[in-house]
């Protein structure tokens, strides 16, 4: 009688500690998920952000050349607002892909 309930004894704890086993296994594995989406997420952040670097810096240099000429001012203008365009379309891009991402 006394080994039948340490039999059932053991034969509890040990079903305990597979449950808990298996549900720290499935918790640890969506961890690692979310853990990979916000490696993408980053990697994505840091080339777009190496993008908007790039493109301040030919801004910087579209602006520091002069020009003589109505033309070229109107060509300078232009060049740096189809940087800043292209920087809104990248950190719109985010935006969207980020919300894309939460529902």
């Amino acid at each position: 009688m006394e080994n039948k309930i340490i039999s059932v004894c053991a034969a509890i704890v040990i079903a305990f500690l597979l449950a808990f086993s298996v549900i720290q296994s499935i918790r640890l594995e969506r961890s690692m998920e979310r853990c990979e989406q916000y490696r993408i997420e980053l990697v994505s952040a840091q080339s777009r952000e190496s993008e908007i670097g790039e493109c301040i810096s030919r801004t910087s240099v579209i602006l520091s050349e002069t020009s003589n000429t109505v033309e070229g001012l109107r060509e300078k203008l232009e060049a740096v607002e189809n940087s800043y365009n292209y920087m809104w379309e990248l950190l719109h891009n985010d935006t969207s892909s980020v919300g894309d991402n939460k529902k």
